[in-house]
């Protein structure tokens, strides 16, 4: 944006709204390549088991698991 001239901030600025929602239900999915050939899913195993970190292993065993 600091890129953008003066004059188009200041007209989409003057048209820009704010709402506020309450969120009353929230729904996920699990997108685990679980579409994907058992070779596939073991090299995403294998590449998250490999960064190392607590999440990335996390989500490597979520794969073996789904």
């Amino acid at each position: 944006m600091s890129d953008a001239p003066a004059d188009y901030l200041e007209k989409m600025l003057g048209a820009t709204v704010g709402i506020e929602l309450t969120i009353v239900s929230l729904a996920g999915k699990w997108k685990m390549s679980q579409n994907q050939p058992v070779a596939n899913r073991a090299g995403v195993v294998a590449g998250l088991q490999a960064a190392g970190g607590d999440e990335a292993g996390a989500v490597a065993a979520l794969v073996e698991r789904t």
